[in-house]
């Protein structure tokens, strides 16, 4: 008989010791890797923190009053939005996809929320359509105020601060703003001259005026002589440092406070186009000096988010309008003041289409 052939064990082939060694040294790379971008994560978050940090936050509350002001309530909610709209006012519906932040600028040189309002612009972050509108509202508007007897728009900052501003707005124009940022002009000075300045196109009658306001400051803030930092020469584009610009965006000489808030948009547009060049370390430096400055009641992590999607907002397109729009005012006089009645409807439909439809 013949013999068999032994037979053989079946066994898995080994895998080699080489693919062995390369799948570990994958595995630390990947951990080396995530612990890294941990890390980076870790550092950025201490970043953003340390600069929110330094903000001013407020609530929103001013406790000052004027004597005359009989009805001021200091334990009135300070919740925006805490009344009813008024019969006929049209509410602009909440969007999930704007931010709206009211911008108020003081003409004092204290970071503290007192006094008029001088400039109020609503910012409104729309991140469906990639767009950032910039309304001016005029501090002439006759308004109902909460609370108070009828007065211009800048009064309802002094008779109640920010929140009663805010709240103003809802029932005169049916937008809910909930956040503000406030700061003084002056502070607009460090903040231009760190961007080395901005370049803007001027009348002679507007350099004739800018040139007054800077000598003013010069001899009532800064104690320096009359013709320190004039801007030179007559008519055409100038380049501007921060006391000039400002100047030029306090102007209410030429085309009355539509013109002057038309340069005050101009000015935050080029702002807004210089800060499109700066590099992460001008950027750093410049939120480093203009943090401080500013009181707002943007809680930490809301600011926080803010400047984490800052760069991508820079992105995106700029808008910039006032209201009243032109044909839907009167000028009238009351109560010995000139003052803007104005068309709500008329502007509050095209506050709706400018800030929120696609």
């Amino acid at each position: 008989m013949a013999k068999q052939p032994a037979s053989r064990k079946s066994a898995a082939p080994k895998r080699p010791a080489k693919r062995r060694k390369g799948r570990k040294r994958a595995e630390i790379i990947t951990a080396s890797v995530s612990l890294a971008l941990v890390a980076v994560l870790l550092v950025g978050v201490s970043y953003v923190w340390s600069l929110v940090s330094k903000v001013g936050y407020n609530d929103g509350v001013w406790g000052g009053y004027e004597e005359s002001d009989d009805d001021y309530d200091p334990t009135r909610s300070n919740t925006v939005s805490s009344i009813d709209l008024p019969s006929g006012v049209m509410e602009i519906p909440k969007d999930d996809n704007v931010t709206n932040i009211l911008l108020i600028g003081l003409d004092t040189r204290s970071n503290r929320n007192t006094g008029r309002s001088d400039t109020m612009i609503l910012l409104s972050i729309n991140e469906k359509t990639n767009k950032i509108t910039m309304t001016s509202f005029l501090r002439d508007i006759w308004v109902k105020i909460p609370g108070h007897d009828d007065n211009r728009l800048n009064t309802a900052h002094n008779k109640g601060g920010p929140n009663l501003l805010m709240e103003t707005l809802r029932v005169n124009f049916g937008i809910t703003v909930e956040k503000f940022v406030s700061v003084n002009f002056y502070s607009f000075i460090n903040i231009i001259d760190a961007l080395g300045g901005i370049d803007l196109e001027l009348t002679e009658r507007e350099v004739e005026i800018a040139n007054k306001y800077i000598g003013d400051m010069n001899e009532e803030l800064f104690d320096l002589p009359r013709s320190r930092d004039r801007i030179q020469g007559g008519a055409g584009m100038k380049h501007l440092n921060g006391k000039q610009a400002l100047g030029y965006a306090r102007n209410r000489y030429v085309g009355s406070d539509f013109g002057r808030t038309g340069r005050q948009r101009k000015v935050l547009d080029q702002v807004f186009q210089k800060l499109k060049t700066q590099s992460a370390l001008q950027l750093n430096n410049l939120l480093q000096e203009f943090l401080p400055q500013v009181s707002t009641n943007l809680t930490q992590g809301e600011l926080g988010g803010l400047l984490l999607k800052a760069p991508g907002y820079l992105g995106y397109s700029l808008d910039s309008w006032s209201i009243p729009m032109d044909g839907t005012y009167k000028n009238e006089t009351i109560h010995h003041s000139d003052v803007l009645v104005i068309d709500f409807d008329e502007n509050i439909q095209e506050l709706k289409r400018r800030a929120y439809d696609t």
